[in-house]
């Protein structure tokens, strides 16, 4: 669905829209990540305090995994002006219901505050913490900084987003008004994919054992991966319980592992310990038990049944940034001769790094727009790759400096400046065209905005050259900033994720001695310092690529993120601007340049060929130059 202004808007001060622009509405699930702090109103939600609040006792259900909703029960009434909640939506503009995943955790270290998440249909009202109609689901879990929810998890449930609507997520906490300031997060990118199948026998005294396939189906790459072992609420320690996630005798006579779709294997247990009857356990079956997480060693565990959360006793880091995709393989062996079992239930979680943000990309189709800064006149031009109109606005004035990305997480690229003279960053919201503005910096800085903390939000950053110093200023939530010192008097920033965790790292080019250093590790030597620094992920693994335009010869030196071996391209001439970007969808960086002398486009796409195209006017300024040193 499109938002169409189809008349002139005038905004306050100088700024005006031109002609009829459109943008694309956010779609699931661009965000991945909101932080919230209690009592404080989230953008573009609310804070108060209710009367009542709402809770259920148990387990997720069929209810909160989105194949229909059920009122909540009991509704416990807690005490007048004692409970403090946050509202945040989750908009869904498309025709058909989305069903996203849902991770709720507390962020602060320690403290027991206690705080639970409901999901209520868009808009919210504080009469409807007791409205079954409205009730979109819950976890049915509160979530606890001291680690008081089951096995000391987030709470995690799955919740319907019907089509053309938006729901609501209240926080609220259960323990009293002091909760006021808890930091929690929602997380959207987090999935558990559960074995659905048969039992399966695992054979007695049998080193190869027997594999189980679990297929797992996730877009993005892997930022981290646990496995589950999820028994029903009566696991014991009974021989042959159903409930359990494997029941077996005798333990000490199993080893697990998983392998990846990708080939890397994991042992998440290797003959655990001796069972200690002396305490009348018997060694039997495997209840509750999550791998991957901080806690224990799992060998230090011989009291049984398991049930916990622990550290693999080997590492799985061999998976992360993979594409998780695929069938996902448990083989459980038994060793010792004479006990036996079964594989009942199992899961993966996988928490992913969604696809980066196509920059410059102004009309949401995932490629970068032809598109120019007139400064003259303060007006912006875009050719749209999404249907080849052209929209222009008025934003801004001949000494700003551009400085568009994505910094309200909606998948779209907001026009953008910051001016020097005050140092106020002015943003334009792709969502409604408001703006909205603030200072951070000063004359001298070099603005280098990025998504330092993997929220998929673009945060406002400057440069300080005067002392090397580095300022972050979080675009959510808001308020929040850091100070990272890192590099000498005469770099020039080139921050990019080289490493694919989704997170913009911080990294210098050294002309004195042609050096790049990067914060995610390494120093590269590779340039000259007459050299422009192209930084792109020009080979598609989610990685920034090291990349130099030497304007003298026009050629392109692009150093490979996956070997560090590099290659050239002769692409452009001397005098002309390059303009990398993401141009045909494909994930790929691809090598281009704009011609000031007669204001043409020369796009060598990685995958639809070379595009040749005038747009502009002398004097212009290519968008897509913006952050080229």
């Amino acid at each position: 669905m499109r938002l169409r202004i189809l008349s002139t808007i005038t905004l306050p001060g100088i700024f005006l829209v031109l002609g009829v622009i459109s943008s694309l509405a956010q779609m699931l699930p661009q965000v991945t990540l909101i932080r919230g702090t209690l009592g404080s109103a989230p953008l573009s939600g609310a804070t108060g305090t209710l009367a009542t609040g709402v809770t259920r006792a148990g387990v997720q259900t069929t209810a909160t995994n989105c194949s229909s909703t059920t009122p909540p029960s009991p509704f416990n009434q807690v005490g007048s002006n004692a409970i403090v909640y946050n509202v945040h939506y989750v908009k869904n503009p498309t025709i058909f219901p989305v069903c996203i995943p849902v991770q709720f955790r507390i962020d602060d270290a320690a403290g027991t505050t206690r705080l639970h998440l409901v999901a209520f249909q868009a808009p919210f009202n504080p009469a409807d913490i007791t409205n079954t109609s409205r009730f979109r689901g819950d976890a049915g879990f509160d979530v606890s900084s001291s680690g008081s929810f089951l096995l000391g998890e987030p709470s995690f449930f799955n919740v319907l987003v019907p089509a053309n609507s938006s729901v609501a997520l209240v926080v609220y906490n259960t323990t009293g008004a002091f909760a006021i300031g808890t930091k929690y997060s929602i997380r959207f990118n987090v999935k558990r994919t559960f074995y659905g199948g048969p039992p399966v026998a695992i054979p007695d005294n049998n080193v190869n054992g027997v594999t189980v396939p679990l297929n797992v189906s996730v877009a993005g790459r892997i930022s981290d991966v646990r496995f589950l072992f999820n028994a029903l609420p009566g696991c014991g320690a009974i021989l042959g319980d159903l409930d359990a996630a494997i029941d077996h005798s005798y333990l000490s006579d199993l080893v697990v592992k998983l392998r990846s779709p990708t080939n890397s294997s994991v042992t998440l247990i290797d003959r655990i310990g001796i069972p200690d009857t002396t305490n009348g356990n018997s060694g039997n079956n495997i209840c509750n038990t999550i791998f991957g997480g901080s806690g224990s060693n799992i060998e230090l565990f011989t009291d049984e049944p398991v049930t916990g959360k622990f550290v693999s006793p080997s590492s799985f880091s061999a998976s992360t940034y993979e594409n998780p995709s695929g069938n996902w393989l448990l083989n459980v062996a038994d060793v010792r001769i004479a006990d036996t079992g079964t594989i009942r239930r199992f899961g993966i979680e996988t928490t992913s790094i969604p696809r980066a943000r196509t920059p410059f990309d102004y009309d949401g189709d995932n490629r970068t727009d032809i598109s120019i800064f007139r400064p003259g006149v303060g007006q912006w031009w875009v050719n749209k790759s999404s249907d080849g109109g052209n929209f222009a606005l008025s934003f801004g004035q001949s000494t700003d400096v551009i400085v568009p990305a994505d910094y309200t997480g909606d998948g779209v690229s907001d026009i953008a400046f910051w001016r020097p003279s005050t140092g106020e960053w002015y943003i334009l919201r792709s969502e409604d065209f408001s703006f909205y503005a603030f200072p951070f910096g000063t004359s001298g800085d070099i603005p280098v905005p990025g998504d330092y903390d993997g929220d998929t939000y673009a945060d406002a950053a400057i440069y300080r050259p005067a002392n090397s110093t580095w300022y972050i200023s979080y675009a959510y939530p808001p308020g929040y900033s850091s100070t990272v010192t890192f590099g000498i008097a005469g770099d020039r920033p080139v921050p990019a994720d080289y490493d694919g965790d989704g997170r913009t790292d911080f990294a210098i080019f050294r002309p004195s001695n042609g050096q790049w250093w990067r914060s995610s590790g390494g120093v590269t030597a590779f340039g000259t310092a007459t050299d422009k620094q192209v930084v792109g992920d020009y080979t598609g693994d989610g990685k920034a690529d090291i990349a130099q335009w030497r304007q003298s010869t026009g050629e392109w030196f692009i150093v490979r993120s996956e070997d560090n071996s590099y290659y050239s391209v002769p692409f452009g001439a001397n005098g002309d601007l390059p303009v990398p970007g993401d141009y045909d969808n494909d994930s790929q960086t691809d090598i281009a340049v704009f011609r000031p002398a007669n204001s043409t486009w020369f796009i060598q796409r990685s995958t639809a060929g070379t595009l040749i195209q005038s747009f502009g006017i002398t004097g212009d300024r290519p968008t897509p130059n913006a952050f080229v040193p």
